[in-house]
């Protein structure tokens, strides 16, 4: 076992990084024998490091491998979700072709608090209710419009 010089913990003879504080451990150390070849199955207690894909111990805060720090969520996870432009252009379709279900992904999509899917649902609400509600409505009073003129 290695013990990490910066906060004391103990940690295994191949490790790079302190699993406690990710700082890098010396490895002039006597005890550090090298990375094993191929790391074990993991076993009760042990977890895959979602980077290098080694086993580590289940309640590390740090890959002793390669350093990835599980303390913090990485930039993948903070990235917002967005919607590909195919669905965008498949809701807008099925607004103009079926204007209750333009609404209803319209209201749905509002209540998201991604603001991607808040401009969709307020697009496809918009069709939804021109579509649905208004044309209809203006062509009635054109239709009637007509019928009282003769």
């Amino acid at each position: 076992m290695v013990k990490c010089p910066n906060c004391g913990s103990e940690n295994l003879d191949y490790s790079y990084y302190c699993s406690s504080c990710s700082k890098e451990l010396p490895r002039a150390e006597a005890g550090w024998k090298g990375i094993p070849a191929q790391a074990p199955p993991p076993v009760s207690g042990q977890r895959f490091c979602t980077s290098c894909g080694r086993t580590i111990q289940f309640d590390a805060n740090v890959c002793p491998y390669c350093g990835h720090d599980f303390r913090w969520p990485t930039p993948q996870a903070m990235r917002p979700e967005t919607m590909s432009d195919t669905m965008r252009i498949l809701l807008y379709v099925l607004s103009v072709l079926v204007p209750l279900a333009g609404i209803i992904i319209g209201i749905i999509f509002l209540l998201k608090p991604e603001p991607d899917y808040k401009r969709v649902g307020k697009i496809c609400l918009i069709i939804g209710v021109v579509v649905g509600v208004i044309i209809p409505l203006i062509s009635l009073i054109v239709i009637f419009g007509v019928i009282l003129t003769f």
